[in-house]
Protein backbone atom coordinates (compact mmCIF):
# COMPACT_ATOMS: atom_id res chain seq x y z
CA UNK A 1 0.00 0.00 0.00
CA UNK A 2 2.81 2.40 0.89
CA UNK A 3 4.50 1.69 -2.43
CA UNK A 4 1.27 2.48 -4.27
CA UNK A 5 0.90 5.72 -2.35
CA UNK A 6 4.47 6.66 -3.19
CA UNK A 7 3.72 5.99 -6.86
CA UNK A 8 0.64 8.22 -6.76
CA UNK A 9 2.23 11.17 -4.97
CA UNK A 10 3.80 12.62 -8.15
CA UNK A 11 0.41 12.40 -9.86
CA UNK A 12 -1.18 14.25 -6.97
CA UNK A 13 1.47 16.94 -7.31
CA UNK A 14 0.71 17.19 -11.01
CA UNK A 15 -3.00 17.59 -10.34
CA UNK A 16 -2.38 20.30 -7.76
CA UNK A 17 -0.04 22.14 -10.09
CA UNK A 18 -2.68 22.07 -12.83
CA UNK A 19 -5.22 23.53 -10.44
CA UNK A 20 -3.06 26.65 -10.05
CA UNK A 21 -2.48 29.30 -12.72
CA UNK A 22 0.78 28.74 -14.57
CA UNK A 23 2.62 31.71 -13.11
CA UNK A 24 5.92 30.58 -14.55
CA UNK A 25 4.44 30.85 -18.04
CA UNK A 26 3.50 34.53 -17.68
CA UNK A 27 5.28 37.72 -16.80
CA UNK A 28 2.06 39.37 -15.60
CA UNK A 29 -1.10 38.67 -13.62
CA UNK A 30 -3.59 37.18 -16.08
CA UNK A 31 -6.66 38.21 -14.07
CA UNK A 32 -5.46 41.79 -13.93
CA UNK A 33 -4.40 42.16 -17.55
CA UNK A 34 -6.93 39.99 -19.40
CA UNK A 35 -10.69 40.10 -19.21
CA UNK A 36 -13.94 41.25 -20.73
CA UNK A 37 -15.84 43.70 -18.53
CA UNK A 38 -19.51 44.19 -19.31
CA UNK A 39 -19.78 47.94 -19.85
CA UNK A 40 -23.43 47.89 -20.84
CA UNK A 41 -24.93 51.15 -22.13
CA UNK A 42 -21.45 52.62 -22.58
CA UNK A 43 -21.00 54.72 -25.73
CA UNK A 44 -18.19 53.68 -28.04
CA UNK A 45 -15.72 56.32 -29.31
CA UNK A 46 -17.19 56.70 -32.78
CA UNK A 47 -14.46 59.19 -33.67
CA UNK A 48 -11.75 56.50 -33.41
CA UNK A 49 -9.94 56.28 -36.76
CA UNK A 50 -8.95 53.11 -38.59
CA UNK A 51 -7.99 51.82 -42.02
CA UNK A 52 -10.48 49.51 -43.68
CA UNK A 53 -9.88 46.45 -45.83
CA UNK A 54 -9.53 48.66 -48.92
CA UNK A 55 -6.86 50.90 -47.42
CA UNK A 56 -9.34 53.73 -46.88
CA UNK A 57 -9.25 55.89 -43.74
CA UNK A 58 -12.51 55.49 -41.83
CA UNK A 59 -14.03 56.25 -38.45
CA UNK A 60 -15.80 53.71 -36.30
CA UNK A 61 -18.88 55.92 -36.50
CA UNK A 62 -19.07 55.34 -40.26
CA UNK A 63 -20.58 51.93 -39.53
CA UNK A 64 -23.37 53.37 -37.40
CA UNK A 65 -24.89 55.73 -39.94
CA UNK A 66 -27.47 53.39 -41.46
CA UNK A 67 -29.52 52.67 -38.35
CA UNK A 68 -28.44 49.03 -38.04
CA UNK A 69 -27.07 47.19 -35.00
CA UNK A 70 -23.38 46.33 -35.14
CA UNK A 71 -21.57 43.15 -34.11
CA UNK A 72 -18.11 44.08 -32.88
CA UNK A 73 -15.26 41.60 -32.63
CA UNK A 74 -11.69 42.13 -31.40
CA UNK A 75 -9.30 39.77 -33.17
CA UNK A 76 -6.10 39.97 -35.18
CA UNK A 77 -5.63 38.44 -38.59
CA UNK A 78 -2.45 36.35 -38.30
CA UNK A 79 -3.73 34.58 -35.19
CA UNK A 80 -4.38 30.92 -35.97
CA UNK A 81 -5.63 30.13 -32.50
CA UNK A 82 -8.53 31.67 -30.61
CA UNK A 83 -9.10 34.41 -33.22
CA UNK A 84 -9.59 31.78 -35.91
CA UNK A 85 -12.05 29.97 -33.67
CA UNK A 86 -13.91 33.23 -33.01
CA UNK A 87 -14.25 33.96 -36.72
CA UNK A 88 -15.40 30.40 -37.34
CA UNK A 89 -17.90 30.53 -34.50
CA UNK A 90 -19.24 33.84 -35.74
CA UNK A 91 -19.61 32.57 -39.32
CA UNK A 92 -21.58 29.58 -38.06
CA UNK A 93 -23.86 31.93 -36.12
CA UNK A 94 -24.36 34.29 -39.05
CA UNK A 95 -25.04 31.47 -41.49
CA UNK A 96 -27.51 30.04 -38.99
CA UNK A 97 -29.63 33.20 -39.16
CA UNK A 98 -31.45 32.40 -42.40
CA UNK A 99 -33.77 35.43 -42.29
CA UNK A 100 -31.32 37.96 -40.88
CA UNK A 101 -28.58 39.17 -43.19
CA UNK A 102 -25.32 41.13 -42.88
CA UNK A 103 -25.53 44.29 -44.94
CA UNK A 104 -29.32 44.36 -44.74
CA UNK A 105 -30.25 43.84 -41.10
CA UNK A 106 -26.94 44.39 -39.31
CA UNK A 107 -23.26 45.20 -39.77
CA UNK A 108 -20.26 43.20 -38.63
CA UNK A 109 -16.99 44.98 -37.83
CA UNK A 110 -13.75 43.40 -36.67
CA UNK A 111 -11.34 45.78 -34.99
CA UNK A 112 -7.90 44.29 -35.55
CA UNK A 113 -6.09 44.49 -32.22
CA UNK A 114 -2.56 44.10 -33.56
CA UNK A 115 -1.23 47.60 -34.38
CA UNK A 116 1.42 46.26 -36.77
CA UNK A 117 -0.96 44.41 -39.07
CA UNK A 118 -1.73 45.90 -42.47
CA UNK A 119 -4.95 46.46 -44.36
CA UNK A 120 -3.84 43.78 -46.84
CA UNK A 121 -4.24 41.23 -44.05
CA UNK A 122 -7.64 42.69 -43.24
CA UNK A 123 -8.63 42.46 -46.91
CA UNK A 124 -7.57 38.80 -47.07
CA UNK A 125 -9.62 38.04 -43.95
CA UNK A 126 -12.69 39.76 -45.39
CA UNK A 127 -12.36 37.75 -48.60
CA UNK A 128 -12.16 34.59 -46.51
CA UNK A 129 -15.29 35.57 -44.58
CA UNK A 130 -17.23 36.42 -47.73
CA UNK A 131 -16.27 33.06 -49.20
CA UNK A 132 -18.08 31.36 -46.32
CA UNK A 133 -20.92 33.87 -46.08
CA UNK A 134 -22.42 34.14 -49.56
CA UNK A 135 -25.44 36.38 -49.32
CA UNK A 136 -26.66 39.48 -51.13
CA UNK A 137 -24.99 42.70 -49.96
CA UNK A 138 -22.64 40.79 -47.66
CA UNK A 139 -19.77 42.96 -48.89
CA UNK A 140 -21.59 45.99 -47.47
CA UNK A 141 -22.17 44.36 -44.10
CA UNK A 142 -18.78 42.78 -43.28
CA UNK A 143 -15.78 44.96 -42.50
CA UNK A 144 -12.26 44.29 -41.23
CA UNK A 145 -10.19 47.14 -39.83
CA UNK A 146 -6.64 47.84 -38.71
CA UNK A 147 -5.42 50.79 -36.69
CA UNK A 148 -2.89 52.35 -34.38
CA UNK A 149 -2.48 51.19 -30.81
CA UNK A 150 -3.96 54.49 -29.61
CA UNK A 151 -7.18 54.10 -31.56
CA UNK A 152 -7.45 50.38 -30.84
CA UNK A 153 -7.18 51.09 -27.14
CA UNK A 154 -9.82 53.81 -27.30
CA UNK A 155 -12.36 51.28 -28.50
CA UNK A 156 -11.24 48.28 -26.44
CA UNK A 157 -11.23 50.34 -23.24
CA UNK A 158 -14.78 51.54 -23.82
CA UNK A 159 -15.87 47.98 -24.64
CA UNK A 160 -14.20 46.55 -21.52
CA UNK A 161 -11.91 44.33 -23.61
CA UNK A 162 -8.68 43.92 -21.63
CA UNK A 163 -5.79 42.37 -23.56
CA UNK A 164 -2.01 42.34 -23.33
CA UNK A 165 0.18 43.47 -26.21
CA UNK A 166 3.88 42.75 -25.85
CA UNK A 167 5.53 45.00 -28.42
CA UNK A 168 9.02 43.61 -27.78
CA UNK A 169 7.94 40.03 -28.52
CA UNK A 170 5.25 41.11 -30.99
CA UNK A 171 2.61 38.99 -29.24
CA UNK A 172 -0.93 39.49 -28.00
CA UNK A 173 -2.83 37.67 -25.25
CA UNK A 174 -6.57 38.32 -25.16
CA UNK A 175 -9.98 37.03 -24.06
CA UNK A 176 -12.66 35.91 -26.51
CA UNK A 177 -16.14 37.14 -27.22
CA UNK A 178 -18.13 39.71 -29.14
CA UNK A 179 -20.15 42.84 -28.47
CA UNK A 180 -23.54 43.77 -29.89
CA UNK A 181 -23.93 47.53 -30.25
CA UNK A 182 -27.00 49.71 -30.85
CA UNK A 183 -27.27 51.92 -33.95
CA UNK A 184 -26.51 54.83 -31.63
CA UNK A 185 -23.17 53.26 -30.72
CA UNK A 186 -24.00 52.10 -27.19
CA UNK A 187 -23.12 48.63 -25.91
CA UNK A 188 -26.24 46.48 -25.70
CA UNK A 189 -25.04 42.91 -25.12
CA UNK A 190 -21.98 40.69 -24.68
CA UNK A 191 -21.46 37.11 -25.81
CA UNK A 192 -18.37 35.34 -24.54
CA UNK A 193 -16.31 32.42 -25.77
CA UNK A 194 -15.86 31.25 -29.35
CA UNK A 195 -19.32 29.84 -30.08
CA UNK A 196 -22.40 32.03 -30.45
CA UNK A 197 -25.88 30.46 -30.79
CA UNK A 198 -27.65 31.96 -33.80
CA UNK A 199 -30.97 32.55 -32.04
CA UNK A 200 -29.29 34.22 -29.08
CA UNK A 201 -27.26 36.47 -31.35
CA UNK A 202 -30.29 37.37 -33.45
CA UNK A 203 -32.34 38.19 -30.32
CA UNK A 204 -29.49 40.37 -29.07
CA UNK A 205 -29.41 42.28 -32.35
CA UNK A 206 -33.19 42.76 -32.36
CA UNK A 207 -32.91 44.28 -28.89
CA UNK A 208 -30.01 46.47 -29.97
CA UNK A 209 -31.77 47.59 -33.16
CA UNK A 210 -34.42 49.19 -30.95
CA UNK A 211 -31.63 51.04 -29.08
CA UNK A 212 -32.38 48.97 -25.98
CA UNK A 213 -29.80 47.58 -23.56
CA UNK A 214 -29.84 43.86 -22.84
CA UNK A 215 -28.95 42.09 -19.62
CA UNK A 216 -25.56 40.98 -18.41
CA UNK A 217 -24.20 37.70 -19.67
CA UNK A 218 -24.19 35.24 -16.77
CA UNK A 219 -21.96 32.68 -18.46
CA UNK A 220 -18.62 34.40 -19.04
CA UNK A 221 -17.12 31.18 -20.40
CA UNK A 222 -13.44 30.36 -20.28
CA UNK A 223 -10.80 33.04 -20.40
CA UNK A 224 -8.93 32.01 -23.50
CA UNK A 225 -5.84 33.54 -24.99
CA UNK A 226 -2.84 32.50 -27.02
CA UNK A 227 0.67 33.01 -25.80
CA UNK A 228 3.90 32.82 -27.79
CA UNK A 229 6.33 30.13 -26.69
CA UNK A 230 9.87 31.18 -27.66
CA UNK A 231 11.19 27.64 -27.06
CA UNK A 232 9.02 26.19 -29.84
CA UNK A 233 8.39 29.26 -31.97
CA UNK A 234 4.66 28.52 -31.79
CA UNK A 235 1.61 29.74 -29.92
CA UNK A 236 0.03 27.71 -27.17
CA UNK A 237 -3.40 28.06 -25.67
CA UNK A 238 -3.75 29.20 -22.06
CA UNK A 239 -7.12 28.45 -20.53
CA UNK A 240 -7.28 29.44 -16.88
CA UNK A 241 -10.54 27.76 -15.96
CA UNK A 242 -9.77 24.61 -17.92
CA UNK A 243 -6.53 24.22 -15.99
CA UNK A 244 -8.35 24.67 -12.71
CA UNK A 245 -11.09 22.19 -13.59
CA UNK A 246 -8.66 19.62 -14.98
CA UNK A 247 -6.52 19.91 -11.86
CA UNK A 248 -9.48 19.44 -9.55
CA UNK A 249 -10.76 16.49 -11.57
CA UNK A 250 -7.30 14.93 -11.49
CA UNK A 251 -7.20 15.16 -7.71
CA UNK A 252 -10.73 13.75 -7.39
CA UNK A 253 -10.02 10.82 -9.71
CA UNK A 254 -6.76 9.98 -7.98
CA UNK A 255 -8.45 10.20 -4.60
CA UNK A 256 -11.20 7.85 -5.78
CA UNK A 257 -8.60 5.42 -7.13
CA UNK A 258 -6.80 5.39 -3.80
CA UNK A 259 -10.05 4.79 -1.94
CA UNK A 260 -10.88 1.83 -4.19
CA UNK A 261 -7.42 0.32 -3.69
CA UNK A 262 -7.67 0.82 0.05
CA UNK A 263 -11.02 -1.00 0.16
CA UNK A 264 -9.64 -3.86 -1.95
CA UNK A 265 -6.62 -4.20 0.37
CA UNK A 266 -8.88 -4.31 3.41
CA UNK A 267 -11.01 -7.05 1.85
CA UNK A 268 -7.89 -9.04 1.00
CA UNK A 269 -6.64 -8.67 4.56
CA UNK A 270 -9.99 -9.75 5.97
CA UNK A 271 -10.18 -12.81 3.71
CA UNK A 272 -6.64 -13.78 4.64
Amino acid sequence: MIRRLAFLLPLFALGLSLSQPGRAQRMYDVREKLGFDQNLDTPLPLDAEFTDENGKRVKLGDYFEDGKPVILLFAFYKCQGVCAMEFQGLLEALNGMTTYHAGIDYTFVNVGIHPKETFELARAKKAELLESYRRPRADEGIHTLVGTEENINKVTKAAGFRYYYNEAQNTIDHPSGLVVVTPEGRISRYMFGVSYPSKMLRDAMITASANKIGGKEANTGFLVCWQYDPTTGKYRVVVENVLKVSGILTVILLGASMAVMSIKNRKRGASA
